[in-house]
């Protein structure tokens, strides 16, 4: 079954109701008393639209509004998902953050596909399967190995995969230094 993200704002001028901005305040209200002033709400909006509607990335990171300001959490994201840490009594230790979530599906992963995860990050915004192949010797099965673990997604209509940009910065991380996919992924484009 694939598991999609809760709804979230698409922009900073989208103002629709979002069940990502509501999982995020109803955690907030839990810890504070009273609502939400129209600023914070903008800093919760932008949380969810960083974190694109993962719900665990939400609950983390309304648990670290008991110690910090929303706005700060949300810039705190904008240099990273390492922020996404947090001591929650009523969740097990491999939901307390974002690292150990994505270590345990890591570890889950043939070493080919662990390579393949982390040359894939490379990209943004998306990838067809010719660019997956041509930078980073993607196959079809692998690909589809990937979208079967949650790790990517692929939209039929477009023709295109995608990575969560928390995957795609944790992936990143494990691609080593001296790999030669981001020039393999200039060269492709700059052709």
């Amino acid at each position: 079954v694939a598991l999609g993200g809760l709804s979230y704002p698409r922009g900073e001028a989208d103002n629709a109701p979002a069940e990502a901005v509501e999982l995020f305040s109803a955690r907030w209200e839990q810890q504070h008393p009273g609502t939400l002033a129209s600023d914070e709400l903008a800093a919760v909006r932008a949380i969810c639209q960083i974190v694109e509607g993962l719900p665990l990335a939400i609950e983390l990171a309304a648990a670290l509004s008991h110690q910090e300001t929303v706005r700060s959490i949300a810039d705190r994201l904008h240099s990273g998902f390492d922020a996404l840490t947090a001591t929650v009594r009523d969740q097990p230790q491999r939901h307390q953050s974002m690292q150990i979530v994505f270590e345990m599906s890591w570890r889950a992963l043939a070493p080919a596909l662990q390579h393949l995860l982390a040359r894939l990050s490379v990209f943004h915004g998306g990838f067809a399967a010719a660019a997956a192949h041509a930078i980073a010797g993607a196959d079809a099965g692998q690909l589809g190995a990937l979208c079967e673990k949650s790790l990517l997604s692929y939209r039929a209509e477009s023709e295109r995969y995608t990575l969560h940009p928390v995957i795609r910065a944790f992936a990143a991380a494990k691609r080593p230094a001296s790999d030669p996919t981001p020039e393999q992924h200039a060269q492709f484009f700059l052709a």
